[in-house]
């Protein structure tokens, strides 16, 4: 069964790199509000905080931090997860469909 609470993901993340959120937010554009209330579950990341989360550290596994599966991190062997160029391309189709 898929773990679908993004916001553990999201402290899972911030552990394993032990950052705060201070901290995370110089990294990764927005706002402390806008990553504190992903934390405590109040609202899920839209799009644009996951563009902004994985073009931060590609070294994400965008897989895992959208369903829960896999590894946290992309291993360099298997090129698995989503990568950022998958990402553009959606964000650009999707831009086709809406606009």
């Amino acid at each position: 069964m898929l773990n679908n609470e993004i916001n553990g993901r999201y402290k899972q993340l911030m552990a394993s790199m032990n950052k705060d959120v201070p901290d995370f937010v110089t990294e990764v554009k927005g706002t402390p509000a806008k990553y504190y209330r992903i934390l405590r579950g109040e609202v899920k990341p839209n799009f644009d905080t996951l563009f902004e989360l994985m073009e931060a550290y590609p070294q994400i596994n965008g897989d895992w931090l959208l369903t829960g599966r896999g590894e946290m991190y992309i291993s360099n062997n298997t090129g698995s997860g989503i990568d950022m160029q998958s990402l553009r391309r959606l964000d650009f189709n999707w831009a086709d469909v809406t606009g």
